[in-house]
């Protein structure tokens, strides 16, 4: 046992004493944040251990169905079934991406993937502009650039809308914002949305690439961990319109010198909602205002409902949540659903999921809560109703302060994903309510926390291309999906895409 020393603390890593200083990494707040940190880490290890101890391979699941007692519920069975398979996610690839910038402290990234008859993807990291790229899961993962618009810099939010079918071919639409900043020249707050061709199918000659270029497998790398073996590539490009272009929008809308924060399409109902620093904004696809509110705090996340037309819900810096219907009259909003301790960065409405009548929210503190507008428990606050009891709240998230960690829902199959700032991601079950700790939890990320992940449950189709036994040797029968498409921070500021899968 080490002796104490007055003033002085022991430092095991590095097996030597240190003098407690008032301020700096040797100060006693830094000295006891440290602490937490190693304890937290030993708690995750105990329970990812956990985590392979219940976890069961498909013929296991089935014998011990059939051969166990009768004392669990057809539910429970079921719920044990579910968890078991998706603590079976594992990292399948890793490719590094041709440029730099991802930093997550600097500014956010922003992520959206398209799975109909090809592939697409389009994020947008920190003084990188905004990258398009293609990708195929079957028959193995991978990634091709394509094209790299340099309008901006800064884009706070980014999402495709719906395909528009034209004479040749399909044409894809992206919807984004730019937040706004200092500079020179000063980049101001816009709302945009443009078209471009939707990409090709793969020809012969570029599957040739793809296949020089397919992943092999690797050695763990120290900059990125998973629970089991990655395959490295690198990026090919493999159509002859790759370049940096300028973006050539096709409609823009100014909103003055405010912030825009966040902006969601619900191409149904031929809407777009866009949220800023005071204010939220409910318009066409042609950028006409349909209504608008006033806010008191920044709205960091707006997600149109599923199931009712002109209506969105909303979440505030200040905690905040909120049901916004085009609909109505500025005076005849909807009074504030619902309050959290700490901001809202994430919403997603489960209007499919059970009741029908929830929403899941997300926010800084580690908060992950279900919220139900029919919640029986309301409160008085400046004379309007607030249900402040959330009926479900997940644990084991970790998030301090940053507003911009992913977080994704699937409802095909009732699981919720969320990356937090100790660089691990983790998965819960919706479907299990019994539970509220995480049934899956990545290794640690050397390099810093997942920037971007999204579920591509539905990946793109296999291409006639492939079906040719003389372009490639493995069966395109075998399929890596569904799984989670994830941007990953690596060495010397670079991102990887990296593919995870519970389907191999």
């Amino acid at each position: 046992m080490r002796a104490e020393i007055p003033g002085y603390y022991f430092n095991e890593e590095m097996n030597r004493y240190f003098k407690i200083m008032p301020t700096g990494p040797h100060s006693l707040a830094a000295i006891n944040q440290a602490r937490q940190v190693v304890e937290r880490e030993k708690v995750v290890s105990r329970e990812i251990k956990k985590q392979k101890k219940n976890t069961m391979k498909v013929p296991q699941y089935v014998r011990w169905r059939q051969t166990m007692n009768r004392s669990y519920s057809p539910q429970k069975m079921i719920a044990i079934g579910h968890a078991s398979l998706f603590r079976q996610t594992t990292p399948i690839t890793s490719i590094t991406l041709p440029h730099k910038g991802a930093s997550l402290s600097s500014s956010q990234t922003c992520l959206d993937v398209t799975s109909s008859d090809t592939g697409e993807i389009v994020c947008s990291f920190s003084n990188s502009g905004m990258s398009r790229y293609g990708y195929q899961v079957t028959p193995f993962f991978h990634v091709w650039g394509t094209e790299t618009h340099q309008r901006a810099l800064n884009i706070s939010s980014l999402q495709f809308a719906n395909t528009l079918l034209g004479p040749d071919r399909g044409k894809r639409t992206l919807v984004g914002t730019f937040f706004g900043g200092s500079g020179t020249p000063r980049q101001s707050p816009e709302l945009w949305r443009f078209s471009i061709d939707a990409l090709p199918m793969i020809d012969e000659e570029a599957a040739e690439k793809l296949i020089l270029t397919k992943p092999r497998p690797k050695p763990k790398s120290k900059s990125i961990r998973g629970p089991g073996p990655l395959n490295h590539g690198r990026v090919c490009q493999v159509f002859s319109d790759q370049q940096s272009r300028p973006v050539s929008m096709s409609k823009v809308c100014n909103f003055g010198d405010e912030s825009l924060w966040s902006s969601a399409v619900d191409d149904t109902n031929d809407t777009v909602v866009v949220g800023g620093d005071r204010f939220l904004y409910c318009l066409t696809s042609e950028f006409v205002s349909l209504q608008h509110i006033d806010t008191r705090s920044s709205v960091f996340t707006v997600r149109p409902s599923n199931n009712n037309p002109k209506t969105s819900w909303y979440g505030c810096r200040n905690g905040t949540i909120g049901l916004f219907d085009a609909r109505c009259n500025r005076s005849n909003q909807p009074a504030n659903m619902f309050q959290q301790s700490s901001s809202v960065t994430q919403l997603s409405p489960l209007e499919n999921l059970s009741s029908q009548h929830t929403v899941l929210a997300a926010g800084t503190g580690g908060l992950i809560n279900i919220w139900d507008i029919r919640s029986p428990f309301p409160i008085k606050r400046k004379g309007k109703n607030i249900c402040n009891k959330p009926v479900r709240s997940f644990t084991g998230h970790q998030n301090e302060h940053t507003h911009s960690l992913p977080v994704d829902t699937d409802l095909q199959y009732n699981v919720l994903l969320a990356s937090g700032d100790d660089s691990r991601l983790r998965l819960w079950s919706l479907l299990d309510s019994s539970s509220n700790e995480p049934i899956w939890t990545s290794e640690r990320y050397e390099n810093g926390p997942v920037s971007a992940a999204k579920f591509v449950v539905d990946p793109p189709k296999l291409q006639d291309i492939w079906k040719s036994k003389s372009l490639i040797d493995t069966p395109y029968s075998k399929q890596c999906y569904p799984g989670i498409l994830t941007c990953v921070p690596t060495e010397n500021e670079a991102t990887a895409m990296e593919w995870l899968s519970w389907s191999r």
